[in-house]
């Protein structure tokens, strides 16, 4: 099983993303995908995979808090 993490991108720089995963500030690799501070991206291993929108980011955010 997969399991990726929903975070915001705070900050982008030199092919990495500081991105706020649940309050804990992580950088992640950003080559697979065009972010910019304020994207929704899913994380998988410290890479950011994907960008999702707002709505989809909060969806997945409920769900793994409930």
């Amino acid at each position: 099983m997969c399991i990726t993490v929903p975070g915001e991108v705070v900050r982008v720089s030199d092919g990495k993303a500081l991105v706020d995963i649940f309050g804990e500030k992580r950088y992640v690799n950003n080559d697979f995908v065009n972010i910019k501070k304020g994207d929704h991206v899913l994380v998988f291993h410290d890479v950011a995979i994907e960008k999702v929108d707002k709505e989809r980011f909060e969806e997945i955010r409920r769900g793994m808090t409930a």
